[in-house]
C-alpha cells in the first residue's frame, strides 16, 4: 500500500474527510438527482416540483431572515440569496445596486455543466430563490436575465421594486 492509500484509508476509517469534500459530492449528488427527477416527469409534474420549490424557499425565508440577522431590503435579499448560494458551491457576488434595483452576477455553478441540464431544470430549481425573495419581501421582484445553461458568459438575477419582463433567449 503507497502513502496516499494509507492516508485516505486513515481518513476514511477516522472520520476525517474534510467538510468541503463531503459537501462539494452531496451538493453535486443533490443536483444530478434533481434534474434526473425532474426529467423524468411530465409537464404538469414539473410545474408541480417548481412551485414546491418557491414554496420551500417562501417557508424558509423568516428562517434566514432571523439566523443571519437580516432586514428585508434590496441588499438583505441579495445577502440572503449569496448565503444560499455558498451553501450550494455557487459562487456569485452583487455586481450592480442601484436605488431600486440590483443585480447578482453567478460565476460558477457547479451544475451548469453537469450532462442534462438545461434552463428548464435550473428554472424550476431556482424557483426556490423567487420564493425566499417573495417571502422576505413580497414588493419585490427576481428574475434571472442571464442563465449559463443558455450560453450566457454568466448567470444574472435581478432584484427590482418594480416588475421586470424578460424572455429568455440565447445571446
Amino acid at each position: 500500500m503507497g502513502v496516499k492509500e494509507a492516508i485516505v484509508r486513515f481518513l476514511v476509517r477516522y472520520n476525517l474527510i474534510p467538510v468541503r469534500i463531503r459537501w462539494k459530492k452531496s451538493v453535486s449528488g443533490f443536483g444530478t438527482v434533481y434534474k434526473d427527477i425532474y426529467h423524468s416527469l411530465k409537464k404538469k409534474r414539473k410545474k408541480d416540483l417548481t412551485l414546491l420549490m418557491f414554496k420551500e424557499g417562501f417557508v424558509k425565508a423568516k428562517e434566514t431572515v432571523r439566523e443571519l440577522g437580516l432586514g428585508n431590503d434590496l441588499k438583505d435579499c441579495a445577502i440572503a440569496l449569496m448565503a444560499y448560494h455558498r451553501i450550494f458551491g455557487i459562487k456569485s457576488h452583487i455586481s450592480e445596486k442601484k436605488e431600486k434595483e440590483l443585480r447578482i452576477r453567478i460565476t460558477d455553478c457547479m451544475w451548469s455543466n453537469k450532462k442534462g441540464w438545461s434552463p428548464e431544470v435550473c428554472a424550476s430549481l431556482s424557483a426556490f430563490e423567487a420564493g425566499l425573495v417573495k417571502g422576505i419581501n413580497k414588493k419585490i421582484h427576481h428574475i434571472y436575465t442571464k442563465r449559463r445553461s443558455l450560453g450566457h458568459e454568466y448567470c444574472e438575477i435581478v432584484l427590482s421594486y418594480r416588475k421586470i419582463k424578460w424572455s429568455y433567449g440565447k445571446g
